[in-house]
């Protein structure tokens, strides 16, 4: 079975790269939901160490290649890590908006970071821009991927991702935008001719709006 999610985006201020870049070399990674491995793949290149978890088989039996050790599970449902671990970083990437109760996940992970350990969380902005035009426009049609993805059950604005972490007692270091100009409607190709850097400012000015996704750096 072919994996929707199965690389790593090297494009500079979009998620990914602003996940990579926040890791410090050495550290003890948890991947919730790691797909085939491509993030493990990445941080192995910084002498990280990462543990991976997912609840598709074939993508484990792949990751496995990049990970100390990983386990098939639903995040769902778990209730405790089965490794033995603290960790300085826990990744829940394009997680929380395919659970449920992403409340179950976030006081499980707590319990499994070190003292000054992370939690980091990425989520699409439900509130993009070219989110509102289309909801304007009487529009909410599910797509393959994307911020509409057809295996979404929640959706986060900056707001509802904020009183969720903290809802779960969790303290929000740092939050952080990935820009999304390339996504906007009708004229995302003439915009991403916008240097990224430039892209990714204008986005942090106005990030409930040009966000295409949030990233959250939280501890306990």
């Amino acid at each position: 079975m072919k994996l929707k999610y199965n690389h790593f985006n090297i494009v500079p201020f979009e998620t990914h790269m602003l996940v990579y870049d926040k890791i410090k070399t050495g550290s003890k990674v948890l991947d919730a939901g790691c797909a085939s491995g491509y993030f493990a793949r990445e941080l192995k290149k910084k002498n990280c160490k990462v543990w991976g978890i997912d609840s598709d088989k074939n993508a484990i039996r792949q990751a496995k290649r990049y990970c100390v050790d990983t386990f098939a599970a639903d995040v769902e449902t778990l209730s405790s890590i089965p490794f033995r671990q603290k960790y300085d970083y826990i990744l829940l990437l394009d997680v929380i908006e395919h659970l449920k109760n992403p409340n179950h996940i976030l006081q499980t992970a707590k319990k499994y970071l070190n003292t000054k350990g992370e939690i980091i969380i990425s989520t699409p902005n439900i509130a993009f821009l070219s989110s509102r035009l289309s909801h304007f426009a009487g529009k909410f049609e599910y797509r393959d991927t994307g911020i509409m993805d057809n295996n979404h059950i929640h959706f986060y604005t900056k707001k509802s991702l904020i009183d969720l972490i903290k809802r779960n007692g969790l303290k929000l270091k740092t939050f952080d935008t990935a820009s999304g100009f390339s996504q906007i409607s009708w004229f995302g190709h003439y915009l991403n001719h916008i240097p990224k850097i430039w892209q990714y400012k204008i986005t942090r000015l106005f990030d409930t709006l040009l966000a295409y996704q949030f990233i959250a750096f939280c501890n306990s």
